[in-house]
């Protein structure tokens, strides 16, 4: 009785040590070496554990499921980069998540990355995965693929001829990594496209001196005395984008932010986030305009 006693004892006790043991890593250097030697990408979890509700239902009905856990680890490096308001972290962790947050931008919680060995960032879904396990794994595979293409239209721009021929292949890659909300990979690729199209013969340069515009005011609005001059500069991007809806709609979307964020007026914040679902419900932004819209009273 007594050894079958003992026998259960370490039977429960190795059962619960596997269950607890979090198979989510912290540290981005050990994600990269257990990447590099496993040949697998890293699954990037982005929460904000403590105080943003789509984190906290995507850790219930997901990443807390065992069944999820079992393929995702034979899969996937499971990384996870908290940015909570309560919890205490370790300094290190802390500053190292500050910093990937401005490697990797992202526009909300949670936001999930598929990266590979070398911190190549070639998949980016923001936002609730409605659907559970399945869903969510169809998804992250999804990601997966996006690499290959990406791999395709930069092998594509080291061929092409200087002039037009460049631009076009450069404005292929960074339209395929606008779509996939992958434009941190190539910040660099808009202002070679003006420069590239410099005669304007592949009618990409006024499209992309918009673009050069409004990503100059993305890193410099918070910087302004009054955030309605934000306000003010952006609607007259609206006007210039006009012609190119996919970047218009970005410009919108922004605007409703700097509206809920920073002048705290969820009116204005929601027509803003209209115009922008208007212009393509089904795309990430449209996608992330109708949630915010959702959240707001």
């Amino acid at each position: 009785m007594m050894r079958s006693f003992f026998f259960v004892l370490v039977l429960v006790t190795g059962m619960t040590s596997t269950v607890a043991a979090d198979p989510w890593l912290e540290d981005f250097e050990a994600a990269t070496k257990a990447a590099s030697t496993s040949g697998k990408p890293i699954l990037v979890n982005v929460t904000a554990s403590d105080w943003a509700a789509p984190c906290q239902k995507m850790e219930a009905e997901v990443f807390s499921r065992s069944d999820f856990l079992k393929a995702a680890q034979e899969k996937y490096v499971l990384l996870r980069l908290d940015f909570p308001r309560q919890k205490t972290q370790p300094e290190k962790i802390r500053a190292q998540n500050e910093q990937l947050a401005g490697l990797y931008s992202f526009s909300g919680f949670p936001t999930f990355l598929m990266l590979d060995a070398g911190g190549f960032l070639f998949g980016q879904k923001t936002g609730y995965v409605a659907g559970g396990v399945a869903a969510f794994l169809a998804m992250a595979a999804n990601l997966e693929t996006q690499k290959q293409t990406l791999f395709t239209l930069a092998d594509a721009v080291k061929n092409a001829a200087d002039g037009t021929e460049r631009a076009k292949a450069e404005d292929a890659l960074f339209r395929q990594a606008e779509t996939w909300g992958l434009t941190s990979q190539y910040g660099d690729l808009p202002a070679k496209i003006v420069a590239e199209d410099a005669d304007g013969e592949a009618g990409l340069k006024p499209r992309y001196q918009v673009y050069n515009a409004y990503n100059l005011l993305l890193g410099t609005w918070s910087d302004l005395d009054d955030f309605h001059l934000a306000v003010i500069k952006l609607n007259d991007l609206v006007e210039k984008s006009a012609a190119w809806p996919d970047l218009q709609q970005k410009i919108y979307f922004t605007k409703g932010m700097i509206w809920m964020n920073a002048l705290r007026d969820e009116l204005q914040a929601k027509e803003a986030f209209r115009q922008a679902r208007s212009l393509g419900k089904d795309t990430e932004t449209g996608l992330r305009a109708s949630e915010l819209l959702d959240q707001l009273p």
